[in-house]
């Protein structure tokens, strides 16, 4: 984690300091910029690949409640390619969680808009080599965009249980459908 941070430090100063008597012309600086572009993608990837090892798992006691919540996630094995403002690193992640004693499963982005339109709120999954499955989502009560919860989720965690990998096809706003690819093999939820 110390060696991202510092890569990460190192990249900004690198790109912030500037060369006072020297001018480019507009293709130099367009060069440098281009340079400059690949350089902080390569350490965002960097930082987000290194987090793709299956299943992690959390455990957080409810302060209020004293009750234990779970957690249990895995990261897309890819990030996203989409359009300004969303472009750039943008990686999925589904989650299975228990809290307060209830049981969701919840798809993510890291930026951009999950949204089906007026009256389609639905994703498509497939389980391993299996036929694609149409399941329905509600959107969180705070109305971010990030996020969608699977409705049928005894369904879809039943097959989450037994499959190694599972494409996930959501709706983007402006980025028509896009997949996400998870390796779901292993994971330990009760």
């Amino acid at each position: 984690m110390r060696k991202i941070i510092l890569l990460l430090i190192l990249a900004v100063l690198l790109f912030n300091c500037k060369q006072a008597e020297k001018k480019y012309t507009s293709q130099e600086q367009q060069q440098i910029d281009n340079i400059k572009t690949s350089i902080l993608k390569e350490v965002e990837n960097k930082v987000y690949k290194d987090s793709i090892d299956g299943w992690k798992y959390e455990t957080v006691i409810n302060k209020m409640t004293s009750v234990k919540d779970k957690f249990c996630r895995v990261q897309s094995n890819e990030s996203l390619n989409l359009n300004a403002p969303y472009d750039g690193v943008n990686y999925g992640s589904l989650t299975v969680r228990r809290m307060n004693g209830e049981m969701d499963i919840i798809i993510s982005i890291m930026k951009g808009q999950i949204s089906g339109g007026y009256e389609n709120d639905y994703f498509k999954a497939r389980f391993d080599d299996e036929k694609q499955i149409t399941f329905s989502y509600l959107s969180p009560s705070d109305n971010s965009s990030e996020s969608i919860f699977v409705e049928n989720r005894s369904k879809f965690l039943k097959k989450l249980r037994t499959s190694k990998k599972v494409l996930i096809q959501i709706p983007l706003y402006q980025n028509g459908n896009q997949i996400l690819e998870f390796n779901t093999e292993g994971l330990k939820f009760e």
